[in-house]
């Protein structure tokens, strides 16, 4: 992509001005006044925007907005290498380790070697009960709604029953199954649910909006599908449109990180680095920019002491226009004039080293600045810290600390939230016991990765001298 220029000089014109082009990379915001906001600004004006209507009671009735602009930070994901990062090892270490924990090895008839485990062991009975219930797995389920989890501070599950009679169809064929058994379970995407509270005594159900533009649909609560339909069939839910259909209510599992921030909602425990994270913005639209649309050679020509003619003003101006674009920087011009009474001045205009030391040493402090908000060791985001701070052994305890401070306290949200939906009196059999997620600790071995990365020597080298790394390390 070329700059826009403005058009040819008249033959009496010295000096042409280039025009550049303005290439964002990232999607700018405007208040209605057209006014520019920085992100923090934009996204929590989402929540003074609604306008609910007083019940004369104790709470407000109605729909409840998000108390920020869910949307728009879902999609810091893709603006943003150490934020996804850190969504992502956020996710994978509270749920995609998968459940159950693991046994202990059970040993052969010399009781030394361990026995490989059963194939059966491999697979959770979580996994066997709810993956028939999804359109492919419950962990291609699950793990969507964990990141909506870290990234919004609520994650929402789909629980679809059909039918309120004694029997009715499954939705997987035409086998006949008693009322009320689960027959699907869905992600539901936490931009388009909003909690809308019914009345004083804190009844409330979910409006789904739709991402293409349909009817908005209302969905139980978990457990409070019978009690929902009696309310609206009673008229104590002034609502608008259409009721819903009694034999096509789903339920939702709501999954919420406690906070004092939000009364109806979860909230994300990074918000503090929407800043930072702008600013890295900045930064990269800057560099976009100066290789998008550098309009300078290495260098600056001065023709001083007499005006060239414009066919010869023209060819310097077309060697000039060469050098804009991306991929055309660092190009020379070279010219031939004939008159004695010319004098050639050049400007040197390369880049300033120091800006570019500058960009980096910034960009550096801006991403730990993003994974300390988040809360993640700066290894697990691909940071690496010189110094005693990144010495051999930090990833095992950084480890040890995020399990215990981050992701333990999730990882029990969720096991407590399934089971008191999942794990109650829906005819799966599933327990507490069940949905115990593994944790980090469960897949690595931390003191034998501390030991490893403290030694001296290779471990094959140390192992073939019949070392056993389990024993620590060497005095």
């Amino acid at each position: 992509m070329t700059a826009q220029l403005t058009p040819v000089p008249a033959p009496d014109s010295l000096v042409e001005l280039i025009h550049r082009d303005v290439v964002p990379l990232y999607k700018d915001y405007f208040d209605s006044q057209g006014n520019h906001n920085c992100l923090a600004t934009a996204i929590f004006k989402a929540a003074g925007s609604a306008k609910e209507e007083a019940s004369g009671q104790s709470v407000w009735h109605g729909r409840k907005e998000h108390p920020f602009d869910w949307r728009a930070v879902t999609n810091f994901q893709t603006s943003n290498e150490h934020h996804a990062a850190c969504i992502h090892a956020k996710v994978s270490s509270t749920v995609g380790l998968g459940f159950g924990r693991p046994k202990p090895p059970q040993m052969g008839p010399d009781g030394v070697t361990p026995l490989p485990p059963k194939e059966d062991d491999e697979i959770s009975k979580v996994d066997k009960v709810l993956n028939p219930l999804c359109t492919h797995t419950f962990q291609n389920t699950f793990s969507p709604v964990c990141e909506d989890f870290w990234q919004v501070g609520t994650g929402y599950m789909e629980v679809v029953r059909r039918g309120t009679g004694k029997t009715t169809s499954s939705s997987a064929g035409s086998s006949r199954v008693p009322a009320g058994t689960i027959t699907g379970l869905h992600h539901l995407s936490a931009p388009d649910v909003h909690v809308y509270l019914e009345n004083e005594f804190y009844e409330h159900h979910y409006e789904i909006d739709s991402p293409e533009g349909g009817a908005v649909r209302r969905f139980a609560r978990f457990g409070d599908r019978d009690g929902f339909l009696e309310r609206v069939k009673g008229g104590g839910i002034q609502m608008t449109g259409e009721k819903p259909n009694p034999n096509h209510v789903s339920e939702v599992i709501e999954f919420r990180r406690p906070s004092t921030l939000s009364r109806w909602y979860g909230f994300p425990d990074w918000l503090s680095a929407v800043a930072l994270i702008e600013l890295v913005q900045c930064l990269h639209q800057w560099k976009y920019d100066f290789f998008l649309n550098r309009g300078v050679p290495e260098f600056m020509l001065f023709i001083l002491g007499q005006k060239l003619p414009t066919a010869d003003w023209l060819k310097i101006e077309t060697a000039l226009k060469a050098n804009i674009g991306k991929g055309n920087s660092h190009k020379s011009i070279a010219v031939n004039l004939s008159s004695q009474d010319i004098k050639i001045q050049l400007e040197k205009l390369g880049m300033d080293a120091k800006a570019e030391d500058e960009f980096v040493a910034t960009k550096q402090e801006l991403a730990v600045g993003i994974v300390t908000a988040h809360g993640v060791p700066p290894l697990l985001a691909g940071i690496l810290i010189p110094g005693k701070l990144g010495a051999s052994n930090e990833l095992p305890n950084a480890i040890k600390a995020f399990q215990a401070l981050k992701i333990g306290p999730a990882q029990r949200i969720f096991t407590q939230t399934l089971t008191a939906t999942l794990g109650t009196d829906t005819g799966l059999g599933l327990t507490e016991k069940d949905f115990l997620l593994k944790t980090i600790n469960d897949e690595i071995d931390l003191e034998l990765m501390d030991t490893m990365s403290r030694m001296r020597e290779p471990v094959a080298s140390a192992q073939q001298k019949g070392r056993n790394l389990k024993d620590g390390v060497k005095d």
